[in-house]
């Protein structure tokens, strides 16, 4: 089934012209002739959300949530029950409006810059509370491997949940 919405980069430069690429174009006109044909369209102009790296993942699963973690006195399999009450607290929405639940962000869909307040957050709130020390980011090379993943991730990556 065709995509009801498509995302395609271009560049506005520095004199406010819009650039977009030949190949985007032809992506651009494809989706169109393949799922638009007779239908209303908009078309939204943004700028463009850079996502969290995965380096600022890494750091944030190994040092942040890690070292409050076992401070907290969590298991390493249950640091994500400390990770989504920590998303409650700091990026939370308004209440579902059918059932008045509360509800949060996910973490993957804020940018660079939102995460990076976020964990700023965290960093603050673990030093207020619990007296926890994290080191700063730059002092601190996040393993490349399952310990700067979330459980989730790594649960996923060995085959844990996934329904064939």
């Amino acid at each position: 089934m065709p995509p009801h919405s498509a995302v395609f980069p271009s560049v506005c430069d520095a004199e406010g012209r819009w650039h977009i690429a030949h190949p985007v174009k032809a992506a651009l006109a494809a989706c169109v002739r393949a799922s638009m044909k007779g239908s209303a369209v908009e078309i939204v102009i943004r700028r463009q959300r850079r996502t969290r790296s995965s380096k600022q993942n890494r750091y944030y699963w190994s040092a942040v949530i890690g070292e409050i973690a076992s401070c907290a006195g969590y298991r390493r399999q249950d640091a994500y029950q400390l990770h989504d009450a920590l998303a409650f607290k700091f990026l939370p929405l308004p209440p579902c409006p059918i059932t008045g639940s509360p509800r949060r962000q996910r973490t993957p869909e804020t940018d660079t810059e939102e995460f990076s307040v976020y964990v700023d957050q965290v960093i603050q709130w673990a030093a207020e509370t619990w007296g926890v020390v994290i080191p700063e980011a730059a002092r601190v090379e996040p393993p490349a491997n399952a310990e700067g993943r979330s459980p989730r991730q790594v649960d996923r990556e060995q085959g844990w949940g996934v329904t064939a």
